[in-house]
């Protein structure tokens, strides 16, 4: 019971401080707007002409590392927790992949090329991975979480999908 409270703590956690810390980032950054910039240009705008506007760029990459550790701790926690069966490793591996996409997304900012695409590749590791684990949770949690993980897991892969489909980059991507 014990793992179950803390894979619990450790995911709302990450929850909340990826908000607060994404709504924070925005707010330092002059004229951010979240129609016209990608989530991505807290860290740093696309290249050639690559700005790194401070404080919001250190708030919005601590915010994805602190958010992808405690991802992953939550992830090994819900191993723990749940037994070795095949839904809840399949749950606590995309969890953790989740966590890995994050903090590779704030590791590489993409200020210039070759950090765009390692930026780029992170990042959708990380909205996969998410998409995925949300779907996963379907048969890990009970009910009625179990349906709402389901809705959030399906319409983020189906916006993936389909914008990915258009040769358009989804939501929050720059490619």
């Amino acid at each position: 019971m014990k793992c179950k409270s803390v894979a619990g703590a450790l995911l709302f956690i990450a929850g909340i401080v990826a908000i607060m810390g994404i709504i924070t980032a925005e707010a330092t950054y002059p004229g951010y707007s979240t129609a016209k910039n990608d989530r991505s240009d807290l860290g740093a705008t696309s290249p050639p002409n690559s700005i790194i506007n401070q404080p919001a760029a250190t708030i919005f990459g601590a915010t994805l590392v602190v958010s992808g550790l405690l991802l992953i701790g939550g992830a090994f926690c819900i191993f723990r927790a749940f037994g070795h069966t095949r839904s809840s490793g399949l749950l606590a591996l995309f969890l953790g992949l989740f966590g890995v996409g994050a903090i590779g997304a704030a590791l590489f900012n993409g200020s210039n090329d070759a950090s765009l695409v390692a930026h780029t590749l992170f990042a959708l590791l990380a909205f996969l991975a998410g998409a995925v684990a949300a779907i996963v949770a379907y048969f890990v949690e009970r009910s009625p979480f179990r349906y709402i993980q389901l809705y959030w897991g399906s319409s983020r892969s189906q916006v993936s999908c389909w914008s990915s489909s258009l040769g358009m980059p989804p939501p929050s991507f720059r490619l």
